[in-house]
């Protein structure tokens, strides 16, 4: 899959659009579609990127719904206390 940056006739961002390039993709496309179309999942937002190996190069950006980053959040949290328990002792 490839992503497209759409823009205006003042070369301003104007939205993106998704590129299925192998037919396996297709299912993973039309499920993003139903996501924005049907509003399935609600409101998705910024959910956090990844970067290459030693670098700053973006490999991946997330976008979640808010219900799945308070989960993660609270994982996130639970791990860092239970890391300074076992420092502890």
């Amino acid at each position: 899959m490839k992503i497209e940056l759409i823009r205006d006739d003042n070369n301003k961002l104007s939205g993106y659009k998704i590129i299925r390039e192998t037919e396996d993709e297709l299912e993973a496309i039309e499920m993003v579609r139903d996501m924005y179309f049907w509003g399935h999942l609600g409101k998705l937002k910024y959910g956090g990127r990844c970067s290459e190996p030693r670098t700053d190069n973006t490999m991946e950006l997330k976008f979640v719904t808010e219900e799945y980053d308070n989960q993660e959040r609270e994982k996130l949290k639970t791990l860092v206390k239970e890391n300074k328990l076992n420092q502890k002792t």
